[in-house]
């Protein structure tokens, strides 16, 4: 069992993410901590918190970008399980326990499995969100449908032939990369199930200049996203894609991916469009389009914002 983690600047989170793993309640693992060019001593950090435990190694590398962090662990691996954990996040005590268990006793076509995820602010306390999935099999096109495992590549335990047959995660990508690479797995994969464990498994933090409070970059990476593997997907789950993240889209004021998705999904399936239960409330954006939409956002800000302000 090998445990990753990339980590770049995040001196003020590292020793949580570092603690957490060493207290795991299964012992027997490698922990592989890939510093990529930190410039705030988060190498210093890690090596302080690990406390010459020889479980623990820590690479240091010039930046290259998380992706390029996580390949550099994976090509150091030589364990049948992999997991990640990024340098601001941390583990639950029982994780590798719980991914250990739900992997040795899934079926042979599982290659990963992962947990659900509480919320944590830049300080550690936990907030009230929660990202969790229904349990049970996930193929590329319920990936697709659900933007499972969502949010994070932290609550996940895959097997190694996964990147051995599928390569490793793409450094061109600024965003989406987890996603990306869940669903190559699926495609292409010996083993392309992955299975949800209805446990919570890390504190995922949530701080600015997150690559996650970027949403014009995740728009653009889900774009090529959805272009490699939408086809792939059954005609309901491709359109509750297109039609949910287009909306997302109109809402985040990006009016360039918004219509073109919509447009996909007519394209794709239009009677399954239209009976879309959010296809309505994108239906305006795409209409309207231009200045309109943008007066049309501002129109649902002002509402909203008169709405919190009453006592």
């Amino acid at each position: 069992m090998t445990v990753i983690t990339p980590a770049y600047n995040v001196a003020d989170y590292i020793a949580e993410a570092v603690t957490s793993v060493l207290a795991q309640t299964i012992p027997d693992f490698t922990y592989l901590i890939v510093d990529d060019g930190s410039t705030d001593g988060t190498a210093e950090v890690a090596e302080a918190a690990a406390g010459g435990d020889p479980r623990v190694r820590i690479i240091r590398q010039e930046n290259q970008g998380s992706s390029a962090a996580r390949n550099t662990g994976i090509s150091l691996a030589t364990t049948p399980f992999i997991a990640f954990l990024d340098g601001d996040d941390r583990w639950l005590p029982e994780t590798l326990r719980i991914l250990i268990a739900a992997i040795d006793g899934a079926e042979p076509d599982v290659g990963a499995v992962f947990g659900h995820s509480r919320l944590i602010d830049e300080q550690g306390q936990l907030l009230r969100t929660t990202l969790e999935r229904p349990p049970g099999r996930y193929d590329l096109s319920a990936m697709l449908r659900g933007m499972a495992p969502m949010g994070n590549g932290s609550c996940l335990l895959l097997r190694r032939s996964c990147f051995e047959e599928v390569g490793g995660f793409d450094v061109a990508l600024r965003s989406a990369v987890d996603f990306e690479m869940w669903l190559r797995i699926q495609k292409s994969s010996t083993t392309p199930i992955f299975h949800c464990v209805p446990k919570m498994v890390v504190d995922y933090r949530i701080r600015p200049g997150s690559i996650s409070t970027y949403p014009a970059h995740r728009f653009q990476a889900l774009d090529r996203i959805f272009d490699t593997y939408a086809a792939d997907a059954s005609p309901a789950d491709r359109v509750h894609a297109y039609v949910s993240t287009a909306l997302n889209a109109y809402r985040a004021g990006d009016d360039l991916f918004g219509p073109k998705w919509l447009r996909s999904a007519l394209r794709s399936a239009p009677l399954t469009s239209v009976r879309h239960p959010e296809f309505a409330r994108a239906l305006p954006w795409l209409v309207l389009g231009g200045r309109a939409t943008r007066s049309l956002r501002r129109l649902i800000s002002t509402v909203r914002s008169r709405g919190q302000s009453r006592p």
